[in-house]
């Protein structure tokens, strides 16, 4: 069955007191969403959900970090939910979904592997 990871990235970095939203801060010298999307490189489809102002940002960090893994750009929501919402919007009926926050780069690929075998 085809798998589709569902990322969102929406935040600000508000409450980090930061210039900079938390998914494009760096961790080992990428940022931390790209490492989060490596993590589900495996998958047939990666939607990776972001504010549409941060779009064009996004697309020079790939270029920058020389970052070509496929994924494809749904336009975030006012809030998680809608978010989220966006991006199911997006998907086909019959695959499997695994929806994870864009800064969560820690998981690995065996846990999710283990996730989707129980579904």
């Amino acid at each position: 069955m085809k798998k589709v990871a569902l990322i969102v990235a929406g935040g600000r970095g508000e409450r980090m007191h930061s210039g900079i939203p938390k998914q494009f801060l760096l961790l080992n010298n990428l940022p931390i969403l790209i490492h989060t999307i490596k993590q589900f490189s495996h998958f047939e489809e990666i939607i990776v959900v972001l504010p549409k102002v941060q779009f064009d940002y996004w697309n020079k960090l790939c270029k920058d970090n020389n970052f070509h893994e496929n994924h494809i750009l749904i336009e975030g929501g006012e809030n998680r939910f809608q978010s989220v919402k966006n991006g199911l919007e997006k998907i086909e009926e019959g695959v499997i979904v695994a929806i994870h926050d864009g800064v969560r780069p820690f998981i690995s690929k065996a846990l999710i592997d283990r996730l989707v075998a129980e579904t």
